[in-house]
């Protein structure tokens, strides 16, 4: 074998996990399975790089020559099959070479520049790391002109902005309250830029303490990225898409979980139900009135003393238990929820000085207790390894009587000291991911008592890697203004990005009083924007400290909220389809226009106002008050106004009709949207018959996913995926039906076509079919039975005269705005 040598000033070294360095003699070819090469400039600069997937190089550098970290809970768990990696000498730089990326490194610098494979494109630039006293560092490198930069978490500063360049993102989880901007930040260290000549790239740090990213703002042309401490461990993520890059990552740090299906139904809170009887009477009214939900939170006025798990003596009835009580509401098909008030214990609890014996409080490093929240209980200890023991016993018998998930208060952790200590180090390194350890170790409680049911969680900040927990985030304790509304679509578009798919939010916001001081007026008007878009978000939710129910701020405003909330129920299918696509490539199903259009300038520069819900919808929610129309940006291709049938030409602004009850929705050509029946929760029926909005152009598909809604029996293959394909023609348009299996499948099918031209005939696996046909809403209408066949063909033969197109009319303005 042959071998070049290289100086005591320039060595590079061969290794493998666990063993020590080979120097001073490296193969200017060498590639290996699992293999590590590692480069030292001296003995303070050190790189370490592997190609820990095709599309994914790690480089690790480091002031010191031995590569040694804590097990990082980022990423996920078990073995991973490295990809091949080669490495040459190129006079003073060392080119490696992965399946997709080509990284050269400066062998004296340690500097470095990402390459396509092939060499040919610079993807990032002009990269270093540089050291400095305390263990903080800093990653600066150069932009392209033409880069926009997305992701990194949520952002609590820069009022909803979906493009990153140009700010400072400061990536330290804690509540900022202030009007324009979300409350809750969630430090997730992933930036995605879609590159130059659009080849996007992702860059991931895994490294949890305190970072701030200067993207751009302090120099135009240069990211600067500096830590307080913590490693430099980089992850070059290869696109060439946007959606590649975020697929990726989400292998890297975990896929989304799949939530039971009544986690995607409606969530109804409020600060709060003081007793039974108040959750009662605005449970009674929602049924009464006719609203669908599925969840009902209590939220922190429930224990005996904040917090030991042990209910008040007022929510103890003389002939009914909390217990029983829970278990009727589940007979109903509703699922209490209950607030844990923040992951602190006041003094006062029983509980608290077992806990104090058994180590499982943060203290202030001098063997005393930390006060920490709104509260004012001492703080817990998620890495102590006797919190199962202790804390566990206390869960257990609400989770048997019935409680289906937890709201995970004051995650971040809200109010600890830098001077905190934890088991687990000191607050530097762990407070950024400390919702990630008390949201798993909540998660396994759920799992340890039932193994076979989803758990499901809500907590208000985290880390990467809680996607794969079980887990929604909401944007904390949010102003109740139209400001601060307007600031939400973004931000829930830069957390899909962060792998962050089930985001919600309290629709209304929380703070208390009412928007303008008007009820029934600005703040019903208000209440009724932010519902039209959590409906059209991942998760739907209302919370707000006073009224807070959708019919108490005037008939407009009940009837408008009951006509969404009645519509999110229909599209569950839809939705639940999306959640099983983000269970298995990490993809969400709020969507930045960049993800799906990611050769479209325009759609790389919306402002994240407007956004896809999955492939097929364009939804534009309304953020601003008085507004009955607005602009909106329509991605190429050919477009359908939901509710009102008007065509739009993608590639170009259309102004369109946004009245108070109304969020604009277009449909593109070609969806096919599966539809369920109305019903009061999720759990009430099965989705039979399964409806078909069907809007024929081209060849199209679409594919439903089933399963029981709530085990785990997917994993084991009890699901059921139905592939539907449209096929439009001139003459015919053929509608095909394809189920997997029998398992989960409805009785009926009623397929809608959206059509150009009347249809003559109509036919049902070949044989002539009965139809109805909508001649002002253009909508034929067949139903099928499912019958024991898992295919099934419908054709509907076309009048050769094409109908007018359905023109949308033409404002010349918008008045203020969206």
């Amino acid at each position: 074998m042959n071998h070049k040598h290289i100086s005591l000033a320039a060595m590079l070294a061969l290794a493998v996990p666990g063993s020590g360095a080979v120097h001073a003699a490296v193969n200017p070819a060498w590639t290996g399975q699992g293999g590590v090469i590692e480069v030292s400039a001296s003995a303070s600069r050190n790189l370490q790089a592997r190609a820990v997937d095709d599309g994914v190089v790690r480089l690790w550098i480091k002031n010191s020559p031995r590569f040694e970290r804590p097990l990082s809970q980022a990423l996920t768990g078990g073995a991973r099959k490295a990809a091949p990696l080669s490495a040459t000498l190129q006079g003073g730089r060392l080119a490696l070479k992965s399946p997709a990326l080509q990284v050269q490194i400066d062998r004296k610098t340690l500097g470095f520049t990402v390459l396509s494979q092939d060499g040919a494109q610079a993807i990032l630039r002009d990269a270093r790391v540089s050291f400095q006293d305390g263990g903080a560092w800093t990653l600066d490198y150069t932009l392209s002109p033409d880069e926009h930069l997305l992701g990194l978490g949520q952002d609590n500063r820069n009022g909803g902005r979906l493009e990153r360049r140009g700010t400072v993102r400061d990536l330290w989880s804690g509540q900022q309250i202030n009007s324009g901007n979300v409350t809750a930040n969630y430090p997730i260290p992933l930036l995605i830029s879609t590159g130059t000549h659009g080849h996007a790239y992702g860059l991931f740090v895994d490294n949890t303490h305190h970072m701030r990213f200067d993207l751009g703002a302090s120099d135009k042309n240069t990211v600067s990225a500096t830590a307080d401490g913590g490693e430099a461990d980089l992850y070059l993520i290869d696109g060439p898409t946007v959606k590649q890059v975020v697929e990726r990552y989400t292998k890297l740090t975990g896929r989304p979980s799949l939530p039971p299906l009544w986690a995607l139904g409606y969530w109804q809170s409020k600060c709060v139900f003081w007793q039974w009887s108040d959750l009662d009477d605005a449970e009674q009214q929602l049924t009464k009135r006719g609203f669908p939900h599925d969840v009902m939170v209590i939220d922190y006025s429930w224990p005996e003393y904040l917090n030991d798990y042990v209910w008040d003596k007022r929510w103890c009835g003389k002939d009914v238990t909390p217990a029983q009580k829970i278990q009727n509401y589940a007979r109903q098909g509703v699922r209490i929820v209950m607030s844990n008030s923040g992951p602190m214990v006041v003094k006062e609890s029983p509980t608290f000085e077992p806990g104090w014996k058994s180590g499982v409080f943060a203290t202030d490093g001098k063997g005393n207790p930390v006060q920490a929240g709104y509260y004012h209980g001492e703080l817990l200890d998620f890495t102590s390894p006797n919190m199962d023991a202790w804390l566990y016993p206390q869960v257990k018998p609400l989770i048997d009587s019935g409680v289906a998930g937890w709201w995970l208060d004051l995650t971040e952790p809200e109010g600890d000291s830098p001077q905190t200590v934890y088991q687990g180090g000191g607050s530097a390194g762990v407070h950024n991911q400390y919702s990630l350890l008390e949201t798993q170790w909540f998660e396994n409680a759920q799992l340890k008592a039932n193994p076979n049911v989803r758990p499901w969680i809500l907590t208000r900040t985290g880390s990467a890697g809680i996607q794969r927990h079980h887990a929604s985030l909401w944007t904390g304790d949010t102003h109740s203004d139209f400001a601060t509304l307007a600031a939400h679509p973004g931000e829930m578009l830069s957390s899909g990005l962060s792998g962050i798919t089930w985001w919600t939010s309290d629709s209304g916001g929380f703070l208390s009083g009412f928007y303008q001081n008007d009820q029934y007026g600005a703040h019903a008007r208000l209440y009724e924007r932010w519902m039209q878009l959590s409906v059209f978000a991942p998760i739907t939710r209302a919370h707000h400290s006073g009224p807070v129910m959708p019919y108490e701020f005037g008939a407009a405003a009940e009837q408008g909220c009951l006509r969404y909330l009645q519509l999110r129920y229909k599209m569950l299918p839809y939705i639940y389809s999306y959640a099983w696509e983000a269970s298995q490539t990490g993809l969400p199903i709020t969507r930045a226009l960049a993800l799906e259009y990611p050769s479209d300038p325009k759609s790389l520069t919306t402002p994240g106002d407007e956004y896809l819900f999955g492939r097929e919808m364009l939804v534009a929610p309304v953020l601003r008050d008085g507004v009955s129309r607005r602009s909106v940006y329509f991605p190429p291709g050919k477009w359908i106004d939901w509710d009102y049938g008007y065509e739009y030409d993608g590639g170009k602004t259309w102004v369109v009709a946004a009245p108070q009850n109304h969020i604009p929705v277009a449909i593109k050509a070609g969806a096919i949207i599966p539809m369920a029946p109305l019903m009061r929760n999720t759990s009430e029926k099965p989705w039979d018959p399964i409806t078909l909005d069907v809007f024929p152009f081209g060849t199209s598909h679409f594919t439903m996913y089933k399963d029981d809604g709530k085990s785990f029996g997917y994993q084991k293959g009890e699901s059921t995926l139905t592939k539907f394909t449209s096929v439009a023609s001139a003459r015919a348009v053929k509608f095909g039906i394809e189920e997997s299996n029998k398992k989960f499948t409805p009785k009926r099918y009623i397929v809608r076509l959206h059509l150009n031209s009347a249809p003559k005939a109509v036919t049902v696996d070949g044989a002539a079919a009965k139809f109805t046909w909508d001649a002002k809403d253009r909508v034929l209408t067949v139903e099928l039975a499912s019958g024991a066949s898992r295919r099934h063909a419908v054709v509907a033969m076309l009048d050769s005269r094409i109908l007018p197109r359905r023109i949308a009319p033409l404002w010349a303005s918008v008045r203020g705005g969206a």
